[in-house]
């Protein structure tokens, strides 16, 4: 059993950590050679995810089974095994008829997902407060000067910092040094890094940048009560936000409603007499 949780864990850091850039413009890769793993699944499943990644293939695309086995050239046995991994990773769903697809995650998925693992961030804080070693603190720091550097220049590449805020988070996650809660943290925030568009409007880079600064100063000090305190003040302001966030889109939404009706209500208004001289015969 722990043979297979460390396989699996091992799949979701590859997975979260693999390289984007070898792809073709098409919709999948075909690999030059056949798949040094061990498990042909596992390969087909990393193959996915970077075409998931890069773009080629698209949220709500259909996926079947035969054409995936064809491009990649092995038997459809492992791509089925691989489409069961990817839909537990919540990355494909199953559709009707017999099929599966790429899933689309929406804003109220991204809402549920960030107060989720703000609670996980919380628990691995208090876990790898006292025992974070001086190399993980160095490689926070090194994000942070990442982030700043992008703060300072004006940056508008909401990609690239979701990805270094989620790298902050898994640093920490890693240092609390409990499998479970690793696990867990990289399965939930998977679909930010596949998937960052309902993200980036919830990443504000000059809130995550000075609330980062002091959890890492807390780190660095071993404080866990400081470190916790950052961890809960960046939960109630970052949900202040999106409430605020949520309720500019629910007036966005109604007023969008809103013109719709209006606009159809005058396209569609005749006259009485108008209505009665449609209703009878020629």
């Amino acid at each position: 059993m722990e043979n297979t949780n460390t396989h699996a864990a091992t799949l979701r850091v590859q997975a979260l950590t693999c390289s984007f850039n070898n792809l073709e413009a098409q919709f999948l890769p075909v690999p030059e050679q056949k798949p040094g793993y061990r498990d042909i699944a596992e390969w087909v499943v990393l193959r996915i995810l970077d075409a998931v990644k890069s773009g080629a293939i698209t949220s709500g695309e259909r996926l079947v089974e035969r054409d995936v086995a064809a491009r990649f050239g092995v038997s459809r046995a492992p791509v089925r095994d691989a489409f069961h991994r990817l839909e537990g990773l919540g990355v494909i769903e199953r559709c009707e008829p017999r099929g599966v697809r790429v899933r689309s995650w929406t804003e109220k998925d991204a809402t549920e997902i960030v107060l989720v693992a703000d609670g996980l961030i919380y628990i691995s804080v208090q876990l790898a407060a006292e025992r974070i070693t001086d190399a993980e603190l160095d490689e926070l720091e090194a994000i942070l000067k990442a982030t700043s550097e992008m703060v300072a220049s004006g940056s508008t590449d909401a990609k690239e910092h979701l990805k270094l805020d989620l790298g902050f988070h898994l640093v920490i996650a890693k240092a609390s040094g409990n499998g479970r809660l690793i696990e867990m943290l990289e399965n939930l925030l998977m679909p930010l890094d596949l998937y960052p568009e309902p993200f980036k409007v919830r990443i504000d880079p000059k809130f995550s940048l000075r609330q980062h600064k002091a959890l890492l100063k807390a780190l660095r000090a071993r404080d866990r009560s400081a470190a916790v305190k950052c961890v809960l003040d960046n939960f109630v302001e970052g949900l202040e936000a999106m409430n605020q966030l949520s309720l500019i889109e629910g007036e966005a939404i109604e007023k969008k409603k809103g013109t719709g009706r209006k606009a159809k209500s005058k396209k569609g208004e005749t006259s009485p007499q108008g209505d009665l001289k449609a209703a009878l015969p020629d």
